[in-house]
């Protein structure tokens, strides 16, 4: 997977880029979009039920391997760790600023 490796710099240039800028909003941005590349992961490993048919994001989890499954956790959790860290959870909530 030649993607994972890119899309992993550009969400650290994101965050870098909202840190140097003094704002929480593009950390956010990434863990949005992490979380959400997580749950769909998460709930799309399943089997379709006969009478539904597969989607198309459902034919492109199916044929990743495991070591590429791994790789995309992988980038989605460490997104999630550092828009904590980065993000308005950490700063507002953990961090009391």
């Amino acid at each position: 997977m030649k993607i994972i490796f890119p899309l992993f710099l550009s969400m650290l240039a994101i965050i870098a880029l909202g840190v140097w800028m003094h704002t929480t909003v593009l950390a956010n941005i990434v863990g949005l979009a992490s979380i959400t590349g997580l749950l769909i992961f998460y709930f799309k490993q399943s089997e379709p039920l006969p009478e539904q048919s597969e989607t198309l994001i459902d034919k492109k989890i199916n044929v990743l391997t495991p070591e590429q499954k791994k790789q995309w956790y992988s980038l989605f959790i460490i997104g999630l760790i550092f828009s904590f860290i980065f993000g308005t959870f950490w700063n507002d909530s953990m961090g009391d600023m």
